[in-house]
């Protein structure tokens, strides 16, 4: 007699061991794909850019300015600075001792931190390339406000930023280009309230200026042209 539960699980079997095998093989793939660029002398890379994102429904762009290096175009990695080009509008509550009542005044949250990315770019062609660069922040939030005594910074905190995007472009010719990337900020410290208000996705859409194929261009036999 036939065991039809056991011819059945067989390929099935089969087929999980090739998936195993498969993802084992790509690993590895990309494992050999990043050691073989560190080998490739580096290029230095760098800008800005900004990503916008939303805070309680409004526009609140991050600006950020990187330099880091770009190895065999394929890994890039670097560092730089990132905060909120304006502060985010909120509210303070503040004990008045001249009546003893509690005052609610016009406050604003901040985001600073320094930014450290790894980016792995797994499409390339002429005209287009996609990559997914992962980044780390270190820095503080912290909340200002203006009252009969000046103006006061309070509730700092330090703050983790982990930032995964996925990014891409379209090279329309030589020196310019098309690009967009999008991903989420995740806050993963300082307090409750500050990581309600700063986790949120974040999406560029953007004009690219290749200075580096315009600067060969222009000047193809400089010292600089071979470094870039």
């Amino acid at each position: 007699m036939l065991n039809f539960k056991h011819d059945l699980m067989r390929p099935r079997l089969v087929l999980l061991l090739l998936g195993c095998l498969c993802a084992l093989c790509s690993r590895a793939q990309l494992g050999d794909s990043i050691v073989a660029a560190f080998h490739k002398k580096a290029r230095l890379t760098g800008g800005f850019s900004t990503r916008q994102t939303f805070i309680d429904g409004f526009n609140a762009p991050v600006l950020s300015a990187k330099i880091g290096a770009d190895f065999d175009n394929k890994i890039r990695i670097g560092g730089g600075i990132s905060f909120l080009k304006n502060p985010y509008s909120t509210e303070k509550v503040i004990g008045n001792s001249t009546t003893g009542l509690n005052d609610t005044l016009p406050a604003f949250m901040h985001l600073q931190y320094f930014n450290y990315y790894f980016e792995y770019v797994y499409f390339k062609t002429k005209k287009w390339e996609f990559s997914v660069p992962v980044e780390i922040g270190l820095g503080r939030s912290f909340t200002s406000y203006d009252d009969v005594s000046g103006s006061t910074n309070t509730d700092s905190r330090f703050v983790f930023v982990y930032q995964p995007v996925v990014t891409g472009y379209y090279k329309v010719t030589y020196w310019f280009g098309l690009g967009a990337d999008v991903g989420y900020r995740f806050l993963l410290s300082g307090d409750k309230n500050a990581r309600k208000q700063f986790s949120a996705p974040v999406y560029s859409f953007n004009t690219i200026i290749f200075w580096g194929s315009l600067y060969k261009k222009f000047f193809p036999e400089s010292k600089w042209a071979k470094k870039i």
